[in-house]
């Protein structure tokens, strides 16, 4: 009896671990072995291919990729959102920053979606607009996943 319920937990374990891990893939990366999810995993994969260790890059509503690709943080503010929360002068001081430091790569988070980038029909607590200007003029949509370049 104590044989059967032993397997049976194993049985049990095993599934529920191949179930929970199978939305995620191991991808090997600059910092290390990560498990991402799959739509994080076709991001940073692709970073993988577009950037190197070192690189200036701007992921403007998240933090997900800078540690596990080895990538630099170009600007003082840590991120920026369509929301009251973010306020215009850390959006002035965000492109001042990417302006000086030559950055190459800004990535558009999903959560504020390509309307946000070309709709100018804005709430007014977004005050995004300088930096959606900023990336009109100077950069190009490469990737639909939201990579600028």
């Amino acid at each position: 009896m104590a044989s059967m319920l032993t397997i049976m937990c194993g049985l049990i374990l095993e599934h529920s671990m191949s179930t929970q891990l199978h939305a995620y893939k191991r991808l090997a990366l600059p910092g290390g072995n990560a498990l991402l999810r799959a739509d994080d995993a076709e991001e940073a994969r692709w970073l993988v291919e577009h950037t190197h260790p070192g690189d200036r890059f701007f992921e403007v509503a998240l933090m997900r990729f800078y540690i596990p690709l080895k990538l630099r943080h170009p600007v003082s503010i840590d991120t920026l959102l369509p929301l009251e929360a973010t306020r215009p002068e850390w959006v002035k001081e965000a492109v001042g920053d990417l302006v000086q430091k030559n950055v190459k790569c800004l990535f558009w988070s999903p959560r504020m979606t390509l309307r946000h980038v070309q709709d100018s029909r804005i709430s007014t607590s977004d005050h995004l607009e300088p930096l959606r200007i900023y990336m009109r003029e100077n950069y190009c949509l490469v990737r639909l996943f939201k990579i600028w370049r």
